[in-house]
């Protein structure tokens, strides 16, 4: 008779790792579902980890290309012999004088992350513009302020009492989830009383389930944002005694 059970554990199909429970049967795993001790959620994303973790097209080891590009024809090497291709490789490209044609595209976790380290070391580009992730976020701020923001820790929604206001700008916070109770979260705070505001060009999702939605024009964030400084400075709506404006 086979064994069953239910194993705790963490979703890292996103950089969100939420906490979750995993069905294992005779060593496979066949369902996954939000951990009910640690917001209780799995999104989509995480649930269909299972197919990525058994998919036939998974690599579990280094493959060469053995035809010409675009073949398809590949044959298993070891990892001493990776690791010597690429360091010749990359050997090759720095005594040539080209190292800065390396581009890295990958997560910047902070700018002590060692990935950082070994690019500037080697002198190549890093690119974190990623469509699917905040990189551009985080780069941001480590190029404006030096340091990184607590990205891997969402809004807490959940704290937003009665009367309090949720905006949502620049993001999608029912689609690009920081974590899969997110959207249960900003439900939860509108049903007590809270007020979800959504600036987006396009009536996402979000903007559906908002109480106001302010579809602004695509590019128009910094002038919306001037503007409400200009509004709430000018007309003192300011806390002037958290901290007083310079002249």
């Amino acid at each position: 008779m086979g064994t069953s059970a239910w194993v705790p554990t963490a979703c890292y199909q996103c950089k969100a790792e939420c906490s979750i429970l995993a069905r294992v049967e005779d060593g496979q795993v066949k369902e996954v579902r939000g951990n009910p001790r640690a917001h209780g959620k799995a999104c989509v994303k995480g649930m269909a980890g299972i197919a990525l973790e058994y998919s036939p097209d998974r690599l579990l080891y280094p493959m060469k290309r053995v035809g010409k590009r675009g073949e398809g024809k590949f044959e298993r090497i070891s990892w001493a012999e990776a690791m010597s291709i690429l360091t010749a490789k990359l050997r090759d490209l720095k005594d040539r004088g080209e190292a800065h044609k390396l581009t890295a595209s990958f997560f910047p976790h902070s700018i002590t992350d060692p990935k950082w380290r070994f690019l500037n070391a080697y002198g190549g580009f890093i690119n974190t513009a990623l469509p699917h992730c905040d990189s551009a976020k985080i780069v941001a701020c480590l190029k404006t302020m030096g340091g990184v923001p607590n990205h891997h820790i969402p809004p807490a929604h959940f704290t937003v009492p009665r009367g309090g206001i949720i905006i949502l700008v620049g993001r999608h916070a029912f689609g690009g989830l920081d974590n899969a109770a997110v959207p249960r979260d900003i439900l939860d705070a509108k049903a007590r009383g809270a007020k979800l505001v959504v600036i987006d060009p396009i009536f996402t999702p979000d903007a559906a389930k908002a109480d106001q939605w302010i579809p602004i024009k695509p590019g128009g964030d910094t002038a919306f944002f001037l503007g409400m400084i200009h509004h709430i400075v000018t007309q003192g709506l300011y806390d002037k005694d958290f901290g007083e404006l310079g002249s």
